[in-house]
């Protein structure tokens, strides 16, 4: 029998305000709300940009220690922004394959559970890890509104809102949200192909007629 756990965000009050020394309560409430309500609407952002700058910066500086061991000055500056570039471009990528990778075992761990043959449960990986890959924006959208929701509920009820109105404003934060990042993700323009067919006819009097149509798909 599987067993799925959600994050608890309860103790997370407690530790943001030993950590920040001085910081109201209602302070660091009102900053875990707004934390809340990015993940929901902007979550599949901020997570891309999170992993952008870390990576990007970590690359960044060892790209400028290479640069500058080689080619001093010029060096510093070239191999740093090539490696933030880079470094940002490989964050993203590994965010996707994150995705991939998490579905896949996920799967795996299914079809494990539900039969007894390996390779059942290795064909459903590999194949939820291709689905995670293709639609790892969508899974990102729908995950962090999701995680949102959760942090938005932990927060509300510690604000002593109780149970029922912290739920509804978190599932409707969620919701609304998962809808908001898949239609800016819908209306994000795909490459168009275009294509000509070029057709030349001759009638009976000897007189060529040339005829282009354009298709686009």
């Amino acid at each position: 029998m599987i067993t799925l756990t959600f994050p608890d965000f309860s103790h997370a009050m407690g530790y943001l305000q030993n950590y920040i020394h001085g910081l109201p309560y209602s302070v660091a409430l009102l900053v875990l709300v707004a934390l809340g309500l990015i993940l929901c609407f902007a979550g599949r952002m901020l997570i891309k940009g999170v992993a952008f700058v870390v990576t990007g910066i970590v690359l960044g500086i060892i790209g400028a220690e290479i640069g500058a061991a080689y080619f001093g000055t010029l060096g510093l500056i070239l191999g740093g922004a090539v490696g933030f570039i880079a470094g940002g471009f490989l964050g993203v990528l590994l965010v996707i394959l994150g995705v991939g990778i998490a579905l896949g075992y996920f799967g795996y761990s299914i079809a494990l559970s539900l039969s007894s043959g390996e390779l059942i449960g290795i064909i459903a990986g590999v194949v939820l890890f291709i689905v995670g890959i293709v639609l790892a924006n969508e899974f990102l959208s729908v995950g962090t509104a999701v995680l949102g929701g959760f942090l938005l509920f932990n927060v509300l009820s510690a604000a002593g809102l109780g149970f029922a109105i912290s739920a509804l404003v978190a599932i409707a934060a969620a919701v609304l949200g998962a809808v908001v990042q898949l239609m800016d993700e819908s209306r994000r323009p795909k490459q168009v192909k275009t294509t000509q067919t070029t057709r030349t006819t001759t009638n009976d009097g000897g007189q060529t007629t040339t005829t282009t149509t354009t298709t686009q798909s």
